[in-house]
């Protein structure tokens, strides 16, 4: 029999009170002389049968007192599994070592690979070993195979070879994903096997603790946190404020946000800029406070802008413009570009109101044939001409926008769309507005926030009618509340013909004068292939969602990396083009890794973790002199017997019947006296 709790057992001293009770009351405490008596020799009167209920009372408590400190002991019968009494039962012990960018401070990973390694150097011959690293994800470096398949005399080898191969990333801060993996992981195995689980980072406050919190932690799962530390330095941090695509100037400057720590001294920061030619500027800054501060646009579209000096992790940023393509628009169509009542004033209008940045509007009636291969999207009002030449460049991927003015353009519509279009005068009672519209399309993704997806507001006092072939491949985008088609999307060949059932000028309706014209005419150039190209920002690790187009992505520095169904991850910052279309991926260390303050255990100890611990060494603290796997086998085995609530319930049913008993006896002798 072995106990959880032997400490208990120094209780057991407790017995020795009724038996000096007993004896006490074996001899007469108070003796009053008497003469007839003098001579006689002292004997308490006393039968056979009171001696021995006196005893027997006696033996009953000093049972009671006994069996009660043998509960709280927490008895177990080792015999009772073979895996604590033969240590049959496999032990596991799982390292997390964290490798995210916090751990690049100089001489922090240094020391967490000794703690490693020293970890896995208290682990038995007879049981298991992983080792996993974690940021953003989990890794394992060393499974329990490889553990079990190395003699036990090269094991300290290979885990010093292991580790000898592993460097921090750039990743973030995951405790919580590291920790839910083994969790689950465990929940999974049929047998419960004890496990404890060493957890060794900074754990500096930027990390993500939130997934913890729900988590339901096996009974046979121990954590310990051992936690390393840097030096303190004069640290200063930098972070990008990326800028909005959508309404950023090309030569906006960059925004950063400069935040120094407590240890640095001094009011300025000298700012490198790393582009093509190199510059330095420099920048107030307050200590312990987060200040904005802007820097000039280089020459090229991206930078590396670093802290003067700093080899922190945290102290530099790459930086980018937002990519542009400028599109060119032909806009055609009857009419005098002049009249400003007229479809082509309005549309040019609207389109350049994109900026010449983004878009180079020219007439169709003088673009020469050989810019035809060049141009993005074709805006055609009422009575336009070229329409086989218009057709030939949609063809080869460039976008028709087409406004009707009248029945009159059906033929050059059909020609067009390679579809018999027809079209009609839509006869209106006052006005129409739209109705139904396909908003999943791109063109209609500008307008998907609440402020801008109400369109009911919008009147047309004119439409047209437009009549589909039954076997039509065209796609309805968007009706008039009273089920015409409003606009129509026909594909031909490798572009699109996008068809608007009215006109584009005021007589018409309201839609060329409102706030939704221009954004639709930027995704119809955008859809074109023209007007900015995609722009996004992301941390190390993270997976990426890319045009399907895009096949491999290009450092500034020459790295590629391939990109696999839309689908990429960069595991190390700076700045990426997509190729072979266009666009640009900006990668940067996770703001909250700059957090580099250490965090208290009871954040961990908050979440739920069990048995979380906080010890300088590697090993696990023991609570029995044992090994950590062998005392949560202990743990376990004593849970699943219970022989404690057994043991107690014998000690209530032995008082209650020496409770009964020492009434009967006191009854009896009073009815003696």
């Amino acid at each position: 029999m072995g106990f959880l709790a032997p400490w208990f057992l120094v209780g057991l001293l407790a017995v020795a009170g009724p038996i000096a009770a007993h004896l006490r009351r074996l001899s007469v405490q108070r003796r009053v002389a008497f003469s007839a008596v003098e001579f006689l020799s002292p004997r308490p009167p006393q039968t056979a049968r009171s001696r021995w209920e006196d005893v027997a009372l006696l033996v009953a408590r000093i049972a009671a007192l006994a069996l009660f400190c043998l509960a709280f002991a927490r008895p177990y019968l080792p015999d009772a599994v073979s895996g604590v009494s033969g240590g049959s039962v496999v032990r596991r012990r799982v390292v997390l070592l964290d490798t995210s960018a916090s751990m690049r401070r100089e001489g922090l990973f240094g020391q967490a690979v000794e703690k490693a390694a020293g970890a896995a150097g208290g682990v038995g011959p007879a049981d298991e070993l992983e080792l996993r690293t974690f940021d953003r994800t989990v890794r394992t470096v060393l499974d329990a195979e490889q553990w079990r398949q190395t003699p036990v005399g090269g094991r300290e080898a290979l885990v010093r070879s292991v580790l000898a191969g592993v460097q921090p990333g750039w990743g973030q801060t995951r405790i919580d994903m590291a920790l839910r993996e083994v969790v689950e992981e465990q929940a999974g195995r049929g047998a419960a096997s004890p496990t404890d689980v060493v957890l060794i980072s900074d754990f500096q406050q930027g990390a993500s603790l939130a997934g913890l919190q729900g988590l339901e932690w096996p009974a046979h799962v121990r954590v310990q946190a051992v936690p390393v530390s840097a030096p303190a330095g004069a640290r200063v941090a930098l972070q990008w404020q990326p800028p909005d695509p959508e309404n950023s100037a090309p030569e906006a400057p960059y925004k950063l946000h400069l935040q120094a720590g407590p240890e640095f001294r001094g009011e300025r920061v000298r700012l490198r800029v790393e582009g093509v030619a190199n510059s330095e500027i420099t920048v107030p800054v307050v200590v312990g406070k987060p200040r904005l501060v802007t820097v000039p646009s280089v020459g090229n579209a991206a930078a590396r802008i670093s802290v003067a000096g700093s080899e922190d992790f945290a102290g530099f940023a790459w930086v980018s413009r937002v990519p542009q393509r400028r599109a060119l628009v032909a806009i055609g169509g009857a009419g005098d570009p002049g009249d400003r009542g007229g479809a082509l004033y309005f549309a040019g209008n609207a389109a350049r109101a994109l900026g010449d940045a983004r878009v180079d509007v020219v007439p169709a009636a003088t673009l020469p044939l050989e810019r035809d291969a060049q141009v993005a999207l074709w805006l055609l009002c009422g009575g336009w001409e070229g329409t086989e030449r218009i057709r030939a460049s949609v063809q080869a991927g460039a976008t028709a926008l087409v406004a009707l003015e009248s029945e009159r353009d059906a033929a050059a519509l059909s020609l067009l769309t390679g579809e018999a279009v027809g079209l009609g005068e839509k006869a209106l009672e006052g006005f129409t507005v739209l109705g139904a519209i396909e908003r999943q399309h791109a063109l209609f993704a500008p307008f998907n926030s609440p402020q801008f997806s109400d369109f009911t507001g919008i009147r047309f006092w004119k439409s047209r009618r437009v009549e589909l072939a039954s076997a039509s491949q065209a796609r309805v985008l968007a009706r008039f509340d009273g089920g015409d088609p409003a606009l129509v999307e026909f594909p031909v060949g490798a572009g699109r013909v996008l068809v608007w059932a009215s006109g584009w000028k005021p007589a018409d309706g309201q839609w060329v004068l409102s706030s939704r014209c221009v954004p639709f005419l930027a995704a119809c150039v955008e859809l074109a292939g023209g007007g900015r190209s995609p722009f996004v920002v992301a941390v190390p690790g993270e997976i990426l969602s890319v045009p399907g187009s895009v096949t491999e992505m290009r450092a500034v520095d020459g790295r590629t990396l391939p990109v696999s169904a839309g689908r990429v991850v960069i595991d190390q910052p700076g700045v990426y083009q997509m190729e072979p279309t266009g666009g640009v991926v900006v990668v940067n260390v996770a703001r909250e890794e700059g957090r580099v303050e250490p965090v208290s255990m009871e954040a961990l100890a908050a979440m739920g973790v069990p048995g979380v611990s906080v010890a300088p060494d590697a090993e696990v603290p023991s609570e029995a002199g044992g090994r950590p796997q062998e005392i949560l086998a202990v743990r376990e085995l004593e849970a699943k017997q219970g022989g404690w609530r057994f043991v107690l319930g014998a000690v209530l049913a032995l008082l209650m019947v020496e409770t009964l008993w020492a009434a009967r006896v006191t009854r009896l002798k009073g009815a003696t006296v």
